[in-house]
Protein backbone atom coordinates (compact mmCIF):
# COMPACT_ATOMS: atom_id res chain seq x y z
CA UNK A 1 0.00 0.00 0.00
CA UNK A 2 1.31 3.00 -1.05
CA UNK A 3 0.26 6.99 -1.24
CA UNK A 4 2.07 8.98 -3.65
CA UNK A 5 2.12 13.05 -4.15
CA UNK A 6 2.47 14.53 -7.11
CA UNK A 7 1.90 18.13 -8.60
CA UNK A 8 -0.40 19.46 -11.28
CA UNK A 9 -1.59 23.03 -12.29
CA UNK A 10 -4.20 22.58 -9.65
CA UNK A 11 -1.55 22.19 -7.23
CA UNK A 12 -0.20 19.13 -4.45
CA UNK A 13 -2.63 15.71 -5.17
CA UNK A 14 -1.68 12.19 -4.10
CA UNK A 15 -2.66 9.08 -5.28
CA UNK A 16 -3.48 5.93 -3.76
CA UNK A 17 -2.08 2.75 -4.56
CA UNK A 18 -2.82 -1.20 -3.24
CA UNK A 19 -2.87 -4.98 -3.58
CA UNK A 20 -5.58 -6.68 -2.90
CA UNK A 21 -5.44 -11.03 -4.10
CA UNK A 22 -2.42 -10.65 -6.42
CA UNK A 23 -4.46 -7.76 -8.23
CA UNK A 24 -3.76 -4.24 -7.95
CA UNK A 25 -6.25 -1.28 -7.41
CA UNK A 26 -5.10 3.01 -7.66
CA UNK A 27 -7.12 5.64 -7.62
CA UNK A 28 -5.83 9.14 -8.16
CA UNK A 29 -7.08 13.09 -7.40
CA UNK A 30 -6.92 13.13 -3.89
CA UNK A 31 -6.55 16.42 -2.36
CA UNK A 32 -4.71 15.01 1.14
CA UNK A 33 -2.64 12.47 2.07
CA UNK A 34 -5.25 11.35 4.37
CA UNK A 35 -7.94 11.02 2.06
CA UNK A 36 -6.20 8.87 0.06
CA UNK A 37 -5.95 6.84 3.03
CA UNK A 38 -9.41 6.61 4.09
CA UNK A 39 -10.14 5.67 0.43
CA UNK A 40 -7.53 2.54 0.63
CA UNK A 41 -9.02 1.47 4.15
CA UNK A 42 -12.70 1.97 2.36
CA UNK A 43 -11.51 0.14 -0.95
CA UNK A 44 -9.85 -2.87 0.75
CA UNK A 45 -12.91 -3.47 3.52
CA UNK A 46 -15.61 -3.57 0.52
CA UNK A 47 -13.69 -6.33 -1.39
CA UNK A 48 -12.83 -8.10 1.67
CA UNK A 49 -16.33 -7.96 2.60
CA UNK A 50 -16.88 -9.41 -0.72
CA UNK A 51 -14.64 -11.79 -0.43
CA UNK A 52 -16.51 -13.37 2.41
CA UNK A 53 -19.61 -13.44 0.57
CA UNK A 54 -18.45 -15.26 -1.86
CA UNK A 55 -16.60 -17.68 0.23
CA UNK A 56 -20.55 -18.25 1.29
CA UNK A 57 -22.69 -20.79 -0.24
CA UNK A 58 -25.99 -18.51 -0.90
CA UNK A 59 -29.29 -20.05 -2.38
CA UNK A 60 -28.82 -18.94 -5.68
CA UNK A 61 -25.37 -20.96 -6.20
CA UNK A 62 -27.10 -23.91 -4.50
CA UNK A 63 -30.15 -24.34 -6.60
CA UNK A 64 -27.88 -23.25 -10.00
CA UNK A 65 -25.63 -26.74 -9.40
CA UNK A 66 -28.83 -28.63 -8.55
CA UNK A 67 -31.20 -27.99 -11.40
CA UNK A 68 -28.25 -27.56 -13.83
CA UNK A 69 -27.45 -30.94 -13.20
CA UNK A 70 -30.52 -32.93 -12.87
CA UNK A 71 -31.51 -31.04 -16.39
CA UNK A 72 -29.31 -33.69 -18.44
CA UNK A 73 -31.66 -36.43 -16.52
CA UNK A 74 -35.28 -35.15 -16.43
CA UNK A 75 -37.55 -33.60 -18.86
CA UNK A 76 -37.96 -29.78 -19.23
CA UNK A 77 -41.50 -30.13 -17.78
CA UNK A 78 -40.14 -31.58 -14.96
CA UNK A 79 -37.32 -29.31 -14.23
CA UNK A 80 -40.52 -26.41 -14.39
CA UNK A 81 -42.27 -27.98 -11.91
CA UNK A 82 -39.33 -27.76 -9.21
CA UNK A 83 -37.48 -24.65 -10.59
CA UNK A 84 -41.34 -23.51 -9.54
CA UNK A 85 -41.47 -24.89 -6.36
CA UNK A 86 -38.06 -23.63 -5.27
CA UNK A 87 -39.33 -20.49 -5.83
CA UNK A 88 -41.56 -20.52 -3.56
CA UNK A 89 -38.95 -20.65 -0.88
CA UNK A 90 -37.13 -17.16 -2.15
CA UNK A 91 -40.24 -15.77 -1.81
CA UNK A 92 -40.50 -16.66 1.77
CA UNK A 93 -37.08 -15.47 2.23
CA UNK A 94 -37.43 -12.64 0.31
CA UNK A 95 -33.22 -12.13 0.01
CA UNK A 96 -30.73 -15.09 -1.40
CA UNK A 97 -30.22 -15.88 2.03
CA UNK A 98 -26.70 -17.85 2.94
CA UNK A 99 -27.77 -22.00 2.96
CA UNK A 100 -26.31 -22.20 6.44
CA UNK A 101 -28.66 -20.09 7.81
CA UNK A 102 -31.91 -22.14 6.44
CA UNK A 103 -32.91 -24.06 9.46
CA UNK A 104 -35.59 -26.75 10.37
CA UNK A 105 -37.17 -23.96 11.79
CA UNK A 106 -36.98 -21.66 8.20
CA UNK A 107 -38.22 -24.92 6.96
CA UNK A 108 -41.59 -25.04 9.81
CA UNK A 109 -42.23 -21.45 9.36
CA UNK A 110 -41.66 -21.66 5.50
CA UNK A 111 -44.87 -24.31 5.69
CA UNK A 112 -46.57 -22.34 8.31
CA UNK A 113 -46.99 -19.50 6.33
CA UNK A 114 -47.83 -21.14 3.18
CA UNK A 115 -50.89 -22.95 4.53
CA UNK A 116 -52.44 -20.02 4.99
CA UNK A 117 -53.02 -19.56 1.20
CA UNK A 118 -52.12 -23.01 0.04
CA UNK A 119 -53.46 -26.37 0.50
CA UNK A 120 -51.57 -29.31 2.15
CA UNK A 121 -51.24 -31.30 -0.89
CA UNK A 122 -49.43 -28.27 -2.64
CA UNK A 123 -47.25 -27.68 -0.31
CA UNK A 124 -46.30 -31.44 0.66
CA UNK A 125 -44.99 -30.95 -3.08
CA UNK A 126 -43.28 -27.90 -2.38
CA UNK A 127 -41.56 -29.27 0.69
CA UNK A 128 -40.61 -32.67 -1.42
CA UNK A 129 -38.93 -31.04 -3.82
CA UNK A 130 -37.02 -28.76 -1.32
CA UNK A 131 -35.97 -31.61 0.37
CA UNK A 132 -34.92 -33.32 -2.70
CA UNK A 133 -32.61 -30.36 -3.51
CA UNK A 134 -30.94 -30.69 0.05
CA UNK A 135 -30.63 -34.67 -0.67
CA UNK A 136 -29.27 -33.77 -3.73
CA UNK A 137 -26.12 -31.83 -2.42
CA UNK A 138 -26.03 -34.19 0.38
CA UNK A 139 -24.69 -37.08 -1.57
CA UNK A 140 -23.42 -35.20 -4.86
CA UNK A 141 -21.48 -32.44 -3.82
CA UNK A 142 -21.02 -32.50 0.58
CA UNK A 143 -21.62 -29.17 0.51
CA UNK A 144 -24.38 -29.92 3.29
CA UNK A 145 -24.68 -32.66 5.93
CA UNK A 146 -28.43 -32.03 7.16
CA UNK A 147 -31.55 -31.71 5.73
CA UNK A 148 -33.99 -28.80 7.33
CA UNK A 149 -36.82 -29.54 4.93
CA UNK A 150 -36.89 -33.21 6.79
CA UNK A 151 -40.26 -32.02 8.58
CA UNK A 152 -43.27 -33.86 8.82
CA UNK A 153 -45.98 -34.23 6.01
CA UNK A 154 -49.15 -32.07 6.31
CA UNK A 155 -52.08 -34.38 6.26
CA UNK A 156 -53.93 -34.54 2.54
CA UNK A 157 -57.92 -35.00 1.92
CA UNK A 158 -57.56 -38.37 -0.58
CA UNK A 159 -57.75 -36.59 -3.84
CA UNK A 160 -60.02 -38.43 -6.23
CA UNK A 161 -60.14 -38.09 -9.86
CA UNK A 162 -62.70 -37.60 -12.32
CA UNK A 163 -63.34 -40.70 -14.22
CA UNK A 164 -65.60 -40.15 -16.98
CA UNK A 165 -68.44 -42.71 -17.55
CA UNK A 166 -68.06 -44.94 -20.29
CA UNK A 167 -70.87 -43.17 -22.13
CA UNK A 168 -68.86 -39.89 -22.13
CA UNK A 169 -66.13 -41.42 -23.59
CA UNK A 170 -68.35 -43.05 -26.15
CA UNK A 171 -70.16 -39.50 -27.34
CA UNK A 172 -66.34 -38.15 -27.04
CA UNK A 173 -65.16 -40.72 -29.63
CA UNK A 174 -68.01 -40.08 -31.69
CA UNK A 175 -67.80 -36.64 -32.45
CA UNK A 176 -63.71 -36.85 -32.11
CA UNK A 177 -61.94 -36.69 -35.91
CA UNK A 178 -58.85 -36.27 -37.69
CA UNK A 179 -55.67 -36.99 -35.63
CA UNK A 180 -57.50 -36.48 -32.33
CA UNK A 181 -59.60 -39.49 -32.33
CA UNK A 182 -56.66 -41.28 -33.51
CA UNK A 183 -54.84 -40.19 -30.55
CA UNK A 184 -57.61 -41.23 -28.06
CA UNK A 185 -58.09 -44.50 -29.41
CA UNK A 186 -54.49 -45.41 -29.55
CA UNK A 187 -54.37 -43.73 -25.69
CA UNK A 188 -57.45 -45.94 -25.10
CA UNK A 189 -56.32 -49.25 -26.71
CA UNK A 190 -52.69 -48.94 -25.06
CA UNK A 191 -53.26 -47.39 -21.97
CA UNK A 192 -50.51 -45.11 -22.56
CA UNK A 193 -49.77 -41.77 -21.13
CA UNK A 194 -50.09 -38.75 -23.12
CA UNK A 195 -46.79 -37.87 -23.41
CA UNK A 196 -45.82 -41.36 -24.72
CA UNK A 197 -48.04 -41.06 -27.27
CA UNK A 198 -47.57 -37.66 -28.18
CA UNK A 199 -43.69 -38.98 -28.74
CA UNK A 200 -44.73 -41.65 -30.43
CA UNK A 201 -42.43 -42.60 -33.42
CA UNK A 202 -42.55 -44.72 -36.49
CA UNK A 203 -38.91 -46.30 -35.40
CA UNK A 204 -41.34 -47.15 -32.15
CA UNK A 205 -43.88 -49.22 -34.31
CA UNK A 206 -43.32 -52.49 -35.75
CA UNK A 207 -45.90 -53.62 -37.58
CA UNK A 208 -44.16 -57.25 -38.41
CA UNK A 209 -43.75 -58.04 -34.80
CA UNK A 210 -46.84 -56.08 -33.94
CA UNK A 211 -44.92 -54.62 -31.18
CA UNK A 212 -45.44 -50.87 -29.95
CA UNK A 213 -42.30 -49.67 -27.93
CA UNK A 214 -43.13 -46.86 -25.28
CA UNK A 215 -41.13 -44.42 -23.47
CA UNK A 216 -41.31 -42.77 -20.33
CA UNK A 217 -39.14 -41.07 -17.78
CA UNK A 218 -42.25 -41.73 -14.95
CA UNK A 219 -39.65 -44.00 -13.23
CA UNK A 220 -37.88 -44.00 -10.13
CA UNK A 221 -34.49 -41.62 -10.74
CA UNK A 222 -35.99 -40.00 -14.30
CA UNK A 223 -34.00 -41.84 -16.85
CA UNK A 224 -35.86 -42.77 -19.79
CA UNK A 225 -37.11 -46.22 -20.08
CA UNK A 226 -38.81 -48.09 -22.42
CA UNK A 227 -41.56 -51.05 -22.83
CA UNK A 228 -42.33 -53.15 -25.73
CA UNK A 229 -46.41 -53.41 -25.51
CA UNK A 230 -48.41 -56.03 -28.04
CA UNK A 231 -49.98 -54.06 -30.71
CA UNK A 232 -53.59 -55.39 -30.67
CA UNK A 233 -56.24 -54.80 -33.08
CA UNK A 234 -57.30 -51.02 -32.81
CA UNK A 235 -54.02 -50.05 -31.79
CA UNK A 236 -53.21 -51.52 -35.33
CA UNK A 237 -55.81 -50.21 -37.37
CA UNK A 238 -55.12 -46.69 -36.23
CA UNK A 239 -51.36 -46.95 -36.54
CA UNK A 240 -51.69 -48.27 -40.38
CA UNK A 241 -54.46 -45.27 -40.93
CA UNK A 242 -51.73 -42.79 -39.56
CA UNK A 243 -49.19 -44.50 -41.32
CA UNK A 244 -50.85 -44.45 -44.99
CA UNK A 245 -51.94 -40.32 -44.28
CA UNK A 246 -48.08 -39.78 -43.03
CA UNK A 247 -47.59 -36.47 -43.15
CA UNK A 248 -43.77 -37.24 -41.44
CA UNK A 249 -40.86 -39.18 -41.67
CA UNK A 250 -40.72 -39.48 -37.94
CA UNK A 251 -43.39 -38.55 -35.75
CA UNK A 252 -46.64 -40.49 -35.62
CA UNK A 253 -48.56 -37.24 -34.27
CA UNK A 254 -46.55 -34.38 -35.66
CA UNK A 255 -46.48 -30.91 -35.01
CA UNK A 256 -48.31 -29.07 -37.48
CA UNK A 257 -46.16 -26.32 -37.24
CA UNK A 258 -42.60 -25.46 -36.82
CA UNK A 259 -42.40 -24.48 -32.86
CA UNK A 260 -39.44 -22.49 -31.26
CA UNK A 261 -38.78 -25.29 -29.50
CA UNK A 262 -38.31 -27.38 -33.09
CA UNK A 263 -39.92 -30.42 -31.94
CA UNK A 264 -41.16 -32.49 -34.37
CA UNK A 265 -44.16 -33.77 -32.57
CA UNK A 266 -47.65 -32.35 -31.11
CA UNK A 267 -47.47 -29.55 -28.88
CA UNK A 268 -48.83 -30.63 -25.26
CA UNK A 269 -51.44 -27.50 -25.56
CA UNK A 270 -52.51 -28.49 -28.56
CA UNK A 271 -53.99 -31.86 -27.60
CA UNK A 272 -55.42 -30.02 -23.76
CA UNK A 273 -57.20 -28.40 -26.80
CA UNK A 274 -58.00 -31.38 -28.60
CA UNK A 275 -59.94 -33.18 -25.71
CA UNK A 276 -61.06 -29.24 -24.36
CA UNK A 277 -62.91 -28.97 -27.76
CA UNK A 278 -64.44 -32.74 -27.89
CA UNK A 279 -65.46 -32.75 -24.69
CA UNK A 280 -67.57 -29.30 -25.48
CA UNK A 281 -68.62 -30.84 -29.29
CA UNK A 282 -69.94 -33.86 -27.06
CA UNK A 283 -71.82 -31.85 -24.53
CA UNK A 284 -70.31 -33.87 -21.59
CA UNK A 285 -68.44 -32.72 -17.90
CA UNK A 286 -64.59 -32.12 -19.38
CA UNK A 287 -62.18 -34.44 -18.39
CA UNK A 288 -58.15 -34.14 -18.84
CA UNK A 289 -55.87 -37.20 -20.13
CA UNK A 290 -54.83 -39.20 -17.17
CA UNK A 291 -58.36 -40.32 -16.06
CA UNK A 292 -58.17 -42.86 -19.42
CA UNK A 293 -55.80 -44.97 -17.78
CA UNK A 294 -58.06 -45.17 -14.68
CA UNK A 295 -60.96 -45.34 -17.34
CA UNK A 296 -58.74 -48.21 -18.71
CA UNK A 297 -58.00 -50.26 -15.44
CA UNK A 298 -61.65 -49.97 -14.72
CA UNK A 299 -62.58 -51.62 -17.78
CA UNK A 300 -59.90 -54.84 -17.47
CA UNK A 301 -61.33 -55.23 -13.66
CA UNK A 302 -65.10 -54.73 -13.60
CA UNK A 303 -66.21 -56.23 -17.61
CA UNK A 304 -63.09 -58.52 -18.11
CA UNK A 305 -61.74 -59.66 -14.90
CA UNK A 306 -58.31 -58.90 -14.76
CA UNK A 307 -56.05 -59.40 -12.16
CA UNK A 308 -54.07 -56.54 -9.92
CA UNK A 309 -51.05 -58.56 -11.71
CA UNK A 310 -52.19 -58.03 -15.22
CA UNK A 311 -53.69 -54.44 -14.92
CA UNK A 312 -50.45 -53.32 -13.62
CA UNK A 313 -48.19 -54.40 -16.47
CA UNK A 314 -50.81 -53.26 -18.54
CA UNK A 315 -50.20 -49.60 -16.98
CA UNK A 316 -46.54 -50.52 -16.47
CA UNK A 317 -46.10 -49.44 -13.02
CA UNK A 318 -43.10 -51.13 -11.45
CA UNK A 319 -44.85 -51.09 -8.19
CA UNK A 320 -48.57 -53.15 -7.72
CA UNK A 321 -48.93 -50.63 -4.99
CA UNK A 322 -49.49 -47.65 -7.65
CA UNK A 323 -51.85 -49.83 -9.77
CA UNK A 324 -53.60 -50.42 -6.23
CA UNK A 325 -54.17 -46.40 -6.19
CA UNK A 326 -55.56 -46.33 -9.68
CA UNK A 327 -57.75 -49.42 -8.14
CA UNK A 328 -59.04 -47.56 -4.94
CA UNK A 329 -60.25 -44.58 -7.27
CA UNK A 330 -62.81 -46.70 -8.74
CA UNK A 331 -66.05 -49.12 -8.12
CA UNK A 332 -65.10 -50.89 -5.22
CA UNK A 333 -64.60 -54.17 -5.30
CA UNK A 334 -66.85 -54.96 -1.93
CA UNK A 335 -69.98 -53.92 -4.19
CA UNK A 336 -71.00 -56.81 -5.42
CA UNK A 337 -70.10 -58.78 -2.00
CA UNK A 338 -72.36 -55.89 -0.27
CA UNK A 339 -75.51 -56.18 -2.77
CA UNK A 340 -75.62 -60.00 -2.12
CA UNK A 341 -75.72 -59.24 2.02
CA UNK A 342 -78.58 -56.77 0.82
CA UNK A 343 -80.43 -59.25 -0.71
CA UNK A 344 -80.11 -61.72 2.72
CA UNK A 345 -82.04 -59.10 4.83
CA UNK A 346 -84.79 -57.69 2.10
CA UNK A 347 -87.72 -59.40 3.03
CA UNK A 348 -87.52 -57.30 6.38
CA UNK A 349 -86.79 -53.81 4.74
Amino acid sequence: MSVERYETKEGRKYRAVFEFLGQRYKRRGFRTQKDANSWIAEERKSLEAEEKRAKVLHLSTFVKQYLEAEAERLDQRTIHYKSAHIQALYDFLGVDRPVEGITRETALAFQKHFLKTHPPVTLNRYVRDLKTLWNWHTTNTGLVSSNPFKIPRLPEAQYIPYIPPKEDIDKVLSVATGWGKDFLLLMLATAARRNEIRKLTWADVDFEQKLIRLKTKKRQGGGEEWDNLPMNATAESVLKRRYAERKHPEAVFPAKIKLRSKSIFVGEQSTRSMLVHFCQEAGVKPFSFHPLRHYVASILRDKHNASLFEIQHVLRHKKPGTTALYLDTLKSPVEKPLNSLADEFAAFV
